[in-house]
């Protein structure tokens, strides 16, 4: 499975975290090693090809101009993932949703669009800070780590499984677990996510 590509699509609130993190010259987080994981379109798990739709690329669009990032700099940021996806191994193309996920029982239809956008895609990993919006009766839940953030509860985090009869299968996964996963060259399978175990101390670890 090494020479198998990995596809992943990062959710928006993944690449806001990330801009905002490089805006803030803060180092370390999870939404900033996994953009660079995709960046190098290469891990412990197989070569990576990042894949996302023409809405998602609107929306971060939308989402970056909100948070009043300078409109060249949207630009640049949109056509270098772009280029990004065109470079990869698959030398993939961003593609158009034919209903933009109103098929999917979400309550949010941005959120849905995302989940299409995976489903579209064939995307092998799905990586969100919010996993609650995409969790409903058709996914698996399965608990991986509990984790410390200073200043923090704990908290326990969990993988989604999505799995169709039609051979979609997509896992939804917090940055955190998406790095810890790659660096450990495991290849994030519904198989594999259910047999994985997680560390028996919780790191203290940045969410973003």
């Amino acid at each position: 499975m090494a020479g198998t590509v990995l596809r992943i699509c990062l959710d928006v609130n993944v690449w806001i975290a990330h801009f905002l993190a490089v805006q803030k010259r803060r180092q370390g987080g999870s939404a900033t090693t996994i953009v660079n994981i995709v960046g190098d379109m290469k891990c412990d798990a197989g070569p990576v090809q990042l894949v996302l739709s023409w809405e998602m690329l609107a929306t971060l669009e939308d989402v970056l101009g909100r948070l009043h990032f300078h409109h060249q700099h949207v630009a640049n940021i949109i056509a270098d993932l772009i280029g990004l996806m065109k470079s990869g191994p698959e030398q993939f193309a961003p593609s158009m949703l034919p209903d933009g996920g109103k098929s999917l029982p979400l309550r949010d239809t941005e959120d849905a669009g995302v989940l299409a956008s995976s489903i579209a895609t064939r995307a092998d990993l799905l990586i969100t800070n919010n996993l609650i919006d995409f969790a409903h009766k058709d996914c698996e839940r399965i608990e991986t780590r509990l984790i410390t953030i200073p200043g923090q509860p704990p908290r326990r985090l969990y993988a989604l499984i999505y799995e169709r009869n039609d051979g979609v299968q997509v896992i939804i996964a917090h940055p955190i677990d998406a790095v810890a996963w790659l660096q450990l060259g495991l290849r994030p399978t519904p198989d594999a996510i259910r047999k994985f175990l997680p560390p028996p101390t919780p790191p203290n670890i940045q969410s973003r």
